[in-house]
């Protein structure tokens, strides 16, 4: 499971004006306003059977339109106040939910640094897992 395509999928969807790179960092060739989106870093913890869980810490850059409408400071504000509940949960186009936690924001250079983990439970495809056999049990008295 991507989480990069499902999440650039939903900011595509819910910000239509904004461009949504996934790729390399811009070099200012983008067009204003723009989002770049990264992993960070990622994890993933083996659960009972074929289930798992998989962490990630993502970091998403938006650089607003020039002034006038609306002055940058407001958009960056408004830009955050959305990616908060946005990020908090997102529907996988496989079934499940991949949940946001630990959101934060700073302004750098008038733009907009929106850090977050999200995670998911998955279950690994393939063959099913191999059954119990037939448990024999033998009984006996102490005595």
């Amino acid at each position: 499971m991507d989480m990069i395509a499902a999440i650039a999928a939903r900011l595509r969807e819910q910000f239509p004006d904004c461009t949504v790179l996934t790729g390399e960092p811009a070099s200012g060739s983008a067009p204003k306003p723009f989002m770049e989106l990264r992993e960070l870093s990622g994890s993933r913890q083996n659960r009972l059977g074929r289930r798992y869980r998989r962490q990630a810490l993502f970091i998403l850059r938006y650089v607003p339109a020039e002034a006038p409408s609306p002055a940058p400071e407001n958009a960056i504000s408004e830009m955050a106040e959305g990616l908060y509940s946005l990020m908090a949960s997102i529907a996988l186009p496989e079934g499940g939910l991949l949940k946001g936690s630990g959101m934060s924001y700073e302004r750098v250079d008038g733009t907009l640094l929106f850090k977050w983990n999200a995670a998911y439970d998955g279950i690994e495809a393939g063959g099913e897992p191999p059954l119990m056999r037939t448990l024999q049990e033998e009984v006996g008295t102490d005595g």
